[in-house]
Protein backbone atom coordinates (compact mmCIF):
# COMPACT_ATOMS: atom_id res chain seq x y z
CA UNK A 1 0.00 0.00 0.00
CA UNK A 2 1.06 3.64 -0.53
CA UNK A 3 1.72 6.52 2.39
CA UNK A 4 0.28 9.60 1.70
CA UNK A 5 2.48 12.20 3.87
CA UNK A 6 1.56 15.79 3.81
CA UNK A 7 3.57 18.12 5.45
CA UNK A 8 1.36 21.12 6.90
CA UNK A 9 2.93 24.60 5.97
CA UNK A 10 6.50 22.52 5.38
CA UNK A 11 7.22 23.93 2.12
CA UNK A 12 10.35 26.67 2.61
CA UNK A 13 9.53 28.31 -0.81
CA UNK A 14 5.88 28.62 -1.19
CA UNK A 15 4.20 29.80 -3.78
CA UNK A 16 2.00 32.64 -2.88
CA UNK A 17 -1.04 33.93 -5.11
CA UNK A 18 -2.51 37.17 -5.84
CA UNK A 19 -5.32 37.04 -3.35
CA UNK A 20 -3.02 35.53 -0.67
CA UNK A 21 -3.46 31.97 -0.76
CA UNK A 22 -0.71 29.86 -0.15
CA UNK A 23 0.97 26.29 -1.67
CA UNK A 24 2.97 26.29 1.37
CA UNK A 25 2.86 22.64 2.09
CA UNK A 26 4.15 19.46 0.57
CA UNK A 27 3.55 15.84 -0.47
CA UNK A 28 5.47 12.56 -0.26
CA UNK A 29 4.31 9.73 -1.77
CA UNK A 30 5.68 6.28 -0.32
CA UNK A 31 5.22 2.60 -1.56
CA UNK A 32 4.92 -0.34 0.63
CA UNK A 33 3.23 0.82 4.00
CA UNK A 34 1.44 -1.90 5.85
CA UNK A 35 -0.52 -1.65 9.54
CA UNK A 36 2.68 -3.31 10.34
CA UNK A 37 5.32 -0.88 10.88
CA UNK A 38 8.02 -2.88 11.86
CA UNK A 39 8.69 -4.92 8.93
CA UNK A 40 7.65 -1.73 6.52
CA UNK A 41 10.54 -0.66 4.02
CA UNK A 42 9.06 2.60 2.84
CA UNK A 43 10.31 4.02 -0.80
CA UNK A 44 9.84 7.37 -1.65
CA UNK A 45 7.69 7.04 -5.38
CA UNK A 46 6.89 10.79 -5.88
CA UNK A 47 7.71 14.59 -4.09
CA UNK A 48 4.81 17.63 -5.12
CA UNK A 49 5.98 20.47 -3.81
CA UNK A 50 2.75 23.19 -3.96
CA UNK A 51 0.18 21.62 -1.79
CA UNK A 52 -2.52 23.67 -0.17
CA UNK A 53 -3.24 22.11 3.41
CA UNK A 54 -5.88 24.72 4.50
CA UNK A 55 -8.97 26.75 3.59
CA UNK A 56 -8.67 29.81 1.04
CA UNK A 57 -7.45 32.61 3.45
CA UNK A 58 -10.87 33.87 3.21
CA UNK A 59 -12.29 30.97 4.67
CA UNK A 60 -9.95 31.78 8.02
CA UNK A 61 -7.34 28.66 7.06
CA UNK A 62 -8.78 26.38 8.94
CA UNK A 63 -7.01 23.09 8.57
CA UNK A 64 -7.46 19.46 9.73
CA UNK A 65 -5.38 18.41 12.65
CA UNK A 66 -2.20 16.59 12.26
CA UNK A 67 -2.16 12.97 12.76
CA UNK A 68 -2.81 9.75 10.82
CA UNK A 69 -6.15 8.95 8.82
CA UNK A 70 -6.45 6.99 5.27
CA UNK A 71 -7.23 7.70 1.59
CA UNK A 72 -8.92 6.03 -1.26
CA UNK A 73 -8.93 7.08 -5.15
CA UNK A 74 -12.01 8.55 -6.06
CA UNK A 75 -14.13 11.48 -7.71
CA UNK A 76 -14.22 14.80 -6.45
CA UNK A 77 -18.11 16.56 -6.46
CA UNK A 78 -19.64 13.80 -8.40
CA UNK A 79 -22.68 15.38 -8.71
CA UNK A 80 -20.71 18.09 -10.60
CA UNK A 81 -20.03 18.33 -14.15
CA UNK A 82 -16.19 19.04 -15.44
CA UNK A 83 -14.78 19.32 -19.04
CA UNK A 84 -11.21 17.50 -18.81
CA UNK A 85 -8.17 18.13 -20.07
CA UNK A 86 -9.00 15.93 -23.28
CA UNK A 87 -12.07 18.07 -23.86
CA UNK A 88 -14.42 15.24 -22.17
CA UNK A 89 -17.04 15.75 -20.01
CA UNK A 90 -17.07 14.39 -16.80
CA UNK A 91 -19.58 13.78 -13.88
CA UNK A 92 -16.28 15.04 -10.93
CA UNK A 93 -12.98 13.97 -11.80
CA UNK A 94 -10.68 11.61 -10.05
CA UNK A 95 -9.02 12.98 -6.81
CA UNK A 96 -8.11 11.03 -3.18
CA UNK A 97 -10.51 11.25 -0.91
CA UNK A 98 -9.69 11.32 2.62
CA UNK A 99 -11.38 8.96 5.85
CA UNK A 100 -10.95 8.62 9.39
CA UNK A 101 -11.51 5.61 11.47
CA UNK A 102 -10.16 6.80 14.81
CA UNK A 103 -14.11 6.33 16.22
CA UNK A 104 -13.23 2.55 16.02
CA UNK A 105 -10.37 2.89 18.72
CA UNK A 106 -9.23 -0.57 17.90
CA UNK A 107 -6.73 -1.32 15.85
CA UNK A 108 -8.01 -4.50 14.86
CA UNK A 109 -11.03 -3.30 14.16
CA UNK A 110 -9.50 -0.51 12.15
CA UNK A 111 -7.74 -3.18 10.31
CA UNK A 112 -11.08 -4.98 9.99
CA UNK A 113 -12.96 -1.84 8.34
CA UNK A 114 -10.34 -0.67 6.37
CA UNK A 115 -10.49 -3.81 4.45
CA UNK A 116 -14.30 -3.65 4.14
CA UNK A 117 -14.25 -0.36 2.49
CA UNK A 118 -14.21 -1.22 -1.39
CA UNK A 119 -14.76 2.42 -2.75
CA UNK A 120 -15.19 5.82 -1.88
CA UNK A 121 -19.07 5.44 -1.74
CA UNK A 122 -19.09 3.24 0.92
CA UNK A 123 -17.59 5.38 3.47
CA UNK A 124 -19.92 7.09 6.05
CA UNK A 125 -20.51 10.81 7.39
CA UNK A 126 -18.68 10.18 10.93
CA UNK A 127 -15.85 8.39 8.44
CA UNK A 128 -15.55 11.75 6.60
CA UNK A 129 -15.28 13.91 9.56
CA UNK A 130 -11.57 15.29 11.03
CA UNK A 131 -10.41 16.93 13.70
CA UNK A 132 -9.61 20.85 12.63
CA UNK A 133 -6.99 23.49 13.97
CA UNK A 134 -10.47 26.02 14.93
CA UNK A 135 -14.01 26.04 15.54
CA UNK A 136 -15.67 25.76 11.96
CA UNK A 137 -18.69 28.07 11.42
CA UNK A 138 -20.19 25.99 9.91
CA UNK A 139 -20.60 23.47 12.38
CA UNK A 140 -19.84 25.32 15.50
CA UNK A 141 -17.53 22.64 16.11
CA UNK A 142 -13.73 22.22 15.70
CA UNK A 143 -14.73 19.89 12.70
CA UNK A 144 -14.53 19.64 8.77
CA UNK A 145 -16.31 17.13 6.98
CA UNK A 146 -15.71 15.73 3.14
CA UNK A 147 -11.82 16.21 3.07
CA UNK A 148 -10.36 15.56 -0.12
CA UNK A 149 -7.02 16.68 -2.01
CA UNK A 150 -7.90 17.27 -5.24
CA UNK A 151 -6.47 19.99 -7.48
CA UNK A 152 -6.54 23.64 -7.31
CA UNK A 153 -5.38 26.69 -9.77
CA UNK A 154 -3.47 29.84 -9.36
CA UNK A 155 -6.64 31.98 -9.34
CA UNK A 156 -7.38 30.91 -5.95
CA UNK A 157 -6.28 27.25 -4.29
CA UNK A 158 -9.90 26.01 -4.75
CA UNK A 159 -9.68 25.12 -1.04
CA UNK A 160 -12.63 25.35 2.04
CA UNK A 161 -10.89 22.81 4.27
CA UNK A 162 -9.24 20.16 1.14
CA UNK A 163 -6.08 19.55 0.56
CA UNK A 164 -4.94 20.97 -3.25
CA UNK A 165 -2.28 20.54 -5.71
CA UNK A 166 -1.06 23.40 -7.76
CA UNK A 167 -2.49 22.36 -11.29
CA UNK A 168 -1.49 25.35 -13.77
CA UNK A 169 -0.60 24.90 -17.29
CA UNK A 170 1.12 27.69 -17.97
CA UNK A 171 3.37 26.70 -15.71
CA UNK A 172 4.42 23.32 -13.99
CA UNK A 173 1.86 20.89 -12.98
CA UNK A 174 2.28 17.76 -10.36
CA UNK A 175 -1.31 17.31 -10.68
CA UNK A 176 -1.38 14.70 -13.18
CA UNK A 177 1.65 13.13 -11.93
CA UNK A 178 0.26 12.93 -8.78
CA UNK A 179 -2.75 11.13 -9.46
CA UNK A 180 -1.69 8.64 -12.19
CA UNK A 181 0.27 7.33 -9.62
CA UNK A 182 -3.24 5.62 -8.06
CA UNK A 183 -5.63 3.78 -9.33
CA UNK A 184 -9.09 4.11 -8.96
CA UNK A 185 -10.20 2.84 -5.42
CA UNK A 186 -6.89 2.38 -4.28
CA UNK A 187 -6.09 2.91 -0.82
CA UNK A 188 -3.75 3.60 1.68
CA UNK A 189 -2.67 5.54 5.05
CA UNK A 190 -2.71 9.67 5.02
CA UNK A 191 0.28 10.88 7.32
CA UNK A 192 -0.47 14.76 8.26
CA UNK A 193 2.75 16.30 10.03
CA UNK A 194 3.03 20.03 11.22
CA UNK A 195 6.46 21.38 10.58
Amino acid sequence: MKLIEVGYKANPYPLVLANKDSYDSLINVYDNWSFDFEIAKLKNILSVPFVNADATVKSKNIAVLPGDYFWIKGMHKPSKQYTLKNGKKSMGYPAIIYFNLAYLKDEKLIQQRFNQIKTYEDLTLEERTFPANQINPNWKLSILKAVNLHRGESGWDWSEGCHTIFDDERFYSHWDAFINTFVMNEKGRLTIYSK
